[in-house]
């Protein structure tokens, strides 16, 4: 796989993940959590096993920061005044943590399966 596609993975999966749930009428909905999700693994997937470190952590400021953007600037209708900016943020908050919980559980366990398939294969070369 390209060296760039968990990077990609991470910082364009949760856009492409708002952009289809708010085609799907809602962009917090389960269009944005399943596409979310399925980026996380895939950045999990395609990363070397040293950077998962980085992607890891990565993830729910990204994810975040889309939703917050997306209920910002999505909304019907829009917030108005800074107190009404500050809930849409507390919403915004409160909408992607279990996506993001999801996430880090996906690319958790992604990377325990890698981990345990990588020496499985090193420990195959060595008994023979």
């Amino acid at each position: 796989m390209p060296g760039w596609l968990p990077a990609a993975a991470v910082g364009l999966g949760p856009v492409l993940a708002a952009i289809v749930g708010k085609i799907l009428g809602n962009y917090y909905g389960p269009g944005f959590a399943v596409v979310c999700v399925l980026a996380a693994g895939l950045a999990a997937a395609a990363a070397a096993s040293n950077w998962l470190w980085y992607l890891i952590p990565a993830l729910p400021p990204v994810i975040w920061l889309v939703g917050a953007v997306a209920e910002l600037e999505w909304r019907n209708p829009p917030y108005e005044g800074t107190k009404a900016e500050a809930v849409g943020l507390v919403h915004a908050t409160t909408h992607t943590f279990p996506v993001i919980a999801v996430c880090a559980v996906v690319m958790g366990l992604v990377a325990v399966w890698g981990t345990v398939q990588e020496r499985k294969k090193k420990g195959a070369r060595r008994g023979r």
